[in-house]
């Protein structure tokens, strides 16, 4: 594990600062699922930002000019990247805890995961945590996820964070119901968020433009969200509250995914049934 932290800050400094925490696969994600969380800073300087991200950074896809290099030239590169734009995001610090994706999935591997997030966690003692939406389409995403999950499931009760945000990335979360659907307003900070994205230099190719495609997602959230009135909005996230799989140990992660999927479902038969 490699921890940043900016301008030589202690640990205890860190500790008493970070009020916000990201718990990610990859180094661009953070800025895409905790940018709520990111921007906290802006608005009141007594909130501040740390970034936790799992995975070694070794994977593709990756800039054609960076075809020919070694994996660990890549994950330095990428590293670089996410440090570059926790300078500019005035992060609080960054963990890089470099665990291969396979591991990450690997169900034998996950209690050496799951511990170094509870150390960094029970620690800094943030209020709010940003991980990947249950529901993403990429496996690794989701493993970071539970793993998340199972780390604070781990904590004492005085311990553990207010609250839990499963945050979409690959594949929106539109189509939950509203009682479900947590809405994270980030109009005003457009700029800053494409200039975060734009760090990665190494990942934005041709037309692999994600931070175009990041942007748009946050405006097409915002212009579509209501069917029957203009939005004030320009720019809106879509998250899941994942608190209660945290609070709940009983509860069981399947099921829980499950019960959204069939709230969506009654959701739809409903308007179906008042048209037909």
């Amino acid at each position: 594990m490699q921890i940043w932290m900016p301008n030589r800050k202690s640990l205890e400094q860190l500790r008493k600062e970070t009020t916000h925490l990201g718990i990610c696969a990859h180094s661009d994600d953070l800025e895409v699922i905790a940018f709520d969380g990111i921007i906290k800073h802006f608005k009141d300087k007594r909130s501040n930002f740390f970034g936790i991200v799992v995975s070694d950074n070794q994977g593709r896809p990756i800039h054609p000019k960076y075809k020919s290099s070694s994996l660990s030239k890549v994950q330095k590169i990428r590293e670089e990247e996410q440090i570059k734009a926790a300078r500019l995001g005035e992060y609080a610090g960054l963990a890089f805890l470099r665990y291969p994706s396979s591991k990450i999935k690997d169900a034998k591997y996950k209690e050496k995961i799951k511990e170094k997030i509870k150390e960094i966690v029970s620690f800094l003692r943030p209020s709010i945590i940003y991980t990947h939406s249950l529901f993403d389409r990429h496996s690794t995403h989701v493993a970071v996820s539970l793993r998340a999950i199972e780390a604070l499931r781990g904590l004492n009760k005085n311990k553990r964070t207010d609250k839990l945000y499963g945050v979409e990335v690959w594949g929106g979360l539109d189509w939950l119901s509203d009682k479900d659907k947590v809405i994270f307003d980030v109009s005003g900070y457009e700029e800053l968020a494409s200039n975060l994205l734009k760090v990665y230099h190494s990942q934005i190719f041709g037309s692999h433009r994600y931070d175009i495609a990041v942007l748009s997602k946050r405006k097409a959230n915002a212009i579509y969200h209501k069917t029957h009135q203009f939005s004030k909005s320009t720019s809106l996230i879509f998250a899941m509250d994942l608190t209660q799989l945290v609070k709940n140990k009983r509860l069981n992660v399947k099921k829980y995914f499950k019960s959204h999927i069939n709230a969506f479902s009654d959701n739809v038969f409903c308007r179906l049934k008042e048209i037909c």
